[in-house]
């Protein structure tokens, strides 16, 4: 249970845990489609958010009827766009692994388009290559109103498009 901070408190205390152990997980919210591994499994199905526990698991209906109440948040992904045009995103490129900051210009049935600021614009690009710049790379009003939201106006490094932080050895979501 929360007590006094709500959905809001429970979101910022799972995404402080995610960062105190290195990786970055979009908040989750009740009614939100994902995809978990049921029992901890290799293998995802979908579902939907019932409860936040606030610990960093939550409660999940899977759409076969099956329920679990404390999958933890590693163990989940997002099935919803979580971004919007204008947002700061790093793409994953592909054969190299390392990450390209770049802006949605376009949302389109669940792919997005970026640009990397140099002139290239990749379409189609999944969410699952997709992950938020670090807090650096974010500006500090973020898009439409919300508070850590990315920034649309992030800098791309050089030419190439790189962010700092390109290490395919991160951990991604």
């Amino acid at each position: 249970r929360v007590v006094g901070g709500g959905a809001c408190a429970a979101a910022a205390s799972a995404a402080a845990a995610a960062a105190a152990a290195g990786r970055r997980f979009t908040p989750l919210r009740t009614g939100m489609k994902v995809a978990a591994k049921y029992g901890g499994g290799a293998k995802y199905y979908p579902g939907v958010i019932t409860r936040d526990n606030g610990d960093g698991t939550y409660a999940i209906k899977y759409d076969d009827g099956d329920t679990e109440d404390a999958v933890k948040r590693p163990l989940i992904r997002t099935e919803e766009p979580t971004w919007s045009e204008g947002h700061s995103v790093e793409v994953r490129e592909a054969g190299t692994g390392r990450y390209l900051l770049g802006v949605i210009t376009r949302h389109n049935r669940g792919t997005f388009d970026v640009d990397f600021g140099d002139g290239r614009v990749e379409r189609r690009v999944g969410p699952e290559r997709m992950r938020e710049p670090p807090a650096r790379e974010r500006g500090p009003e973020g898009v439409g109103g919300e508070e850590g939201a990315a920034s649309p106006t992030a800098k791309v490094g050089g030419a190439s498009g790189l962010s700092e932080v390109d290490s395919p050895s991160q951990s991604e979501t």
